[in-house]
């Protein structure tokens, strides 16, 4: 069924600004990114270009970088920027209890 668990994905204050991390979501077949974004701060993205499903990486620069064929994404909304990706990448939805920074949903754009 679609009764995801949220995912527990970082601690609070772990991720240093321009820091980012992979996580499993909603299952071990699927990632998300998060991303401590200065000024912006968390978010988080399925990180499945949609272009033969690359896994897109974060470079500290506020794009995200599809490596296979030079997708660009911007971080802070997760629209393309350049390259043959046709669709925004899906939001993570998160949400922070005690502590914890937990992936809760993807919302495609």
């Amino acid at each position: 069924g679609n009764n995801v668990k949220s995912v527990a994905v970082a601690k609070v204050g772990e991720l240093a600004e321009n820091g980012w991390k992979v996580f499993n979501f909603p299952d071990q077949y699927a990632q998300g990114i998060l991303i401590n974004l200065p000024g912006k701060g968390l978010v988080a993205y399925s990180d499945v270009c949609d272009h033969l499903s690359c896994a897109v990486l974060y470079q500290g620069d506020g794009k995200l970088h599809c490596p296979c064929h030079e997708g660009l994404f911007d971080a802070r909304t997760g629209d393309v920027l350049a390259g043959p990706p046709t669709r925004p990448l899906p939001l993570i939805q998160l949400a922070i209890q005690d502590g914890t920074i937990y992936a809760v949903k993807v919302v495609p754009q």
